[in-house]
């Protein structure tokens, strides 16, 4: 029988890891915000990338900031052009997407 510390513990893990998740997600929205405010007109919007920044930090109740220059990079292999950088950036989008999916 599994005591209600560990059970508690179970229960708690998804929500950590979508807080987690969520986290670097406005990290990863707030890197194409900034990068969007440098060199704008490619894809999306600043303000759009910063809106969607703060839903997730909002879900997670922080930033992984410490993630945001990393992504900033990601977003600059991009739009030079770099297949992998694109690759990333698609699969990272789609996980983000994916986390705000259930609530919309």
């Amino acid at each position: 029988m599994l005591g209600p510390g560990l059970i508690a513990l179970i229960l708690a893990a998804p929500q950590a890891a979508r807080a987690e998740t969520a986290a670097e997600c406005a990290a990863f929205w707030r890197a194409v915000a900034a990068e969007q405010r440098a060199m704008p007109g490619f894809d999306v919007p600043p303000d759009d990338a910063a809106a969607l920044a703060a839903e997730f930090a909002a879900l997670a109740g922080t930033v992984a900031r410490d993630r945001v220059g990393g992504y900033r990079l990601l977003y600059r292999g991009l739009v030079d052009g770099d297949r992998q950088s694109t690759d990333l950036f698609s699969r990272i989008a789609e996980r983000c997407d994916a986390l705000l999916a259930p609530g919309r």
